[in-house]
């Protein structure tokens, strides 16, 4: 390649990642931290606070008890961001909107490597636009994070895997260390939940090959065996740091819950995965295999590694539906293997043609037309339309936030006590932690303090915290915080102080006023 081609090959990847870039600013950026803390946003945030407050990164806890319910991989990142930006909505979102815009980049990448230029930016835009990552790529939530790191796990281990028996390239390795961090960083974000996207990447690629000789590829079992181990280490050192034996731990399973939900779970998840999903119609079948093995080898990698990702995401989704997931929302990871099938299918309808010894590879004819019939006027026509989806429907989701949120709840109830109060709580702490993160910030804000207490092990038996100070129930048919502490009540022991309402959450502050008869 001459310096001329170098050149401009640079030039075309930068103006690619700037588009790439923009619509992820557009779709992920805009007004990201404008809307105050909703649903479960607090369960990432309180932790990753507290590690700031404590300096221990390796514990996680909040409202001073042990939380361990998913491993510390947001919180850390949440606290990194905190601690550059500040204890806000911005700086915890940031790593969610950061993990979407590195996926984007990184489909843009490996698409360009494997599918050609118009492939790769067609790939680093469908991830950029994905509706699916619209809620966690703007959420304070494990998701976005996790998906990048499967991401960084599952895409290099096919381009490993595709490697003909012998064909080692300088780039294997930093590949094999790519994807064992992304299984290390999925372990740490959220434990196994990525694993079967990575047996689903080893079925993928022996699927496009028709062959199991990927299955002996020794970098790549290295690189999963390296990262499962690192994992094993890094979770068990968390696991040591937090042994309190009151601590917060995740109960039960939630497999096979509803079975015939399960049995519906491929098709359902095909629909959140829209549009992306559609380009799988193109990576399977007689004419996609035939296709693949012309006379072009560009377009023969660009279908090999196309197809095998189409195979990738249906083998994930199997697994998840065989373990008894049903919910798609748990398939969210396997949607990375969709950004190269899209990328290959538009390098397969728009990038063939020619004739003789310049003929390029593509989709035949009648597969090619029915494409753009269904994409309508083309590629950019879907990504103009997603992003201003993205960013009308972000947009207005912000500004119609309710007027009952966790920061009136928390500035209420902050209003209520006095300088230095004590409160405990639990069932609202299990709904809505930022209620509280707003309390003690808005006491802050007026130079007071306040100490909100998890009390779980002590509200469970209905006990009561010393004498003057404040007691957090819940008082909604979904809790039994109430009926619990109705005798403490009748006995004036506790004096009602403050109400309110937050979503279908309802919840009343009471004072303690008599001694406790624990």
């Amino acid at each position: 390649m001459g310096p001329g081609v170098a050149s401009d090959a640079l030039r075309g990847l930068v103006r690619h990642a700037l588009i790439v870039l923009l619509s992820c600013v557009c779709v992920h950026w805009v007004l990201l931290g404008r809307a105050p803390f909703r649903q479960s946003e607090g369960h990432r945030v309180a932790p990753a606070w507290a590690m700031l407050d404590s300096g221990n990164r390796l514990r996680t806890e909040m409202f001073e008890l042990n939380y361990v319910r998913k491993p510390p991989g947001m919180p850390w990142a949440i606290a990194a961001s905190s601690a550059v930006f500040g204890r806000n909505e911005f700086a915890a979102r940031f790593p969610s909107a950061l993990a979407c815009t590195l996926m984007a980049l990184g489909a843009l990448a490996i698409g360009r490597a494997w599918l050609g230029s118009m492939g790769g930016l067609a790939a680093g835009l469908s991830q950029a636009v994905l509706p699916i990552m619209w809620g966690p790529g703007r959420s304070a939530e494990i998701e976005a994070l996790n998906t990048l790191a499967t991401q960084l796990a599952v895409l290099p281990l096919v381009a490993l895997l595709l490697r003909p028996p012998g064909d080692r390239r300088a780039a294997d390795v930093p590949m094999a260390l790519l994807c064992a961090a992304g299984i290390l960083a999925f372990a740490l974000t959220k434990s196994a939940a990525s694993a079967p996207c990575v047996v689903g990447a080893i079925f993928g690629a022996c699927a496009a090959r028709r062959s199991a000789g990927p299955l002996v590829n020794p970098i790549a079992l290295g690189a999963i065996i390296v990262g499962a181990a690192a994992a094993f280490g890094a979770l068990w050192v968390v696991a040591r740091a937090n042994t309190d034996p009151d601590a917060v731990r995740e109960t039960g399973s939630f497999l096979w819950q509803r079975p015939g939900r399960t049995a519906l779970l491929l098709p359902l998840a095909l629909a959140a995965a829209l549009p992306s999903s559609l380009a799988l119609l193109w990576a399977f079948g007689r004419d996609a295999q035939r296709e693949g093995e012309g006379a072009d080898e560009q377009w023969n990698r660009a279908a090999l590694f196309g197809r095998a990702c189409g195979f990738a995401w249906v083998a994930s989704c199997a697994i998840y539906i065989g373990l008894g997931v049903d919910n798609p929302r748990y398939l969210m990871p396997a949607s990375v293997f969709l950004a190269p099938v899209v990328g290959y299918a538009v390098r397969g309808a728009w990038g063939g043609g020619g004739q003789g010894p310049f003929a390029r590879g593509g989709f035949t004819p009648a597969r090619r037309d029915l494409l753009r019939r269904v994409v309508f006027r083309g590629p950019a026509a879907w990504c103009g339309v997603l992003v201003a989806a993205g960013m009308i429907i972000n947009t207005r989701a912000v500004e119609g936030t309710p007027t009952a949120t966790g920061r009136t709840a928390g500035a209420a109830l902050a209003a209520a006590m006095p300088d230095g109060a004590t409160v405990w709580a639990d069932d609202l702490i299990e709904a809505r932690p930022d209620t509280l993160l707003y309390a003690r910030a808005a006491a802050a804000a007026e130079g007071r303090s306040m100490r909100p207490v998890w009390a779980k092990p002590w509200m469970h038996r209905a006990e009561l915290p010393p004498a003057g100070d404040y007691l957090l129930i819940r008082i909604d048919e979904g809790s039994g915080e109430a009926e619990r502490y109705a005798p403490h009540r009748v006995e004036g022991q506790l004096a009602p102080i403050a109400e309110g309402e937050l979503g279908r959450y309802r919840y009343l502050l009471l004072l303690v006023v008599g001694p406790s008869r624990n």
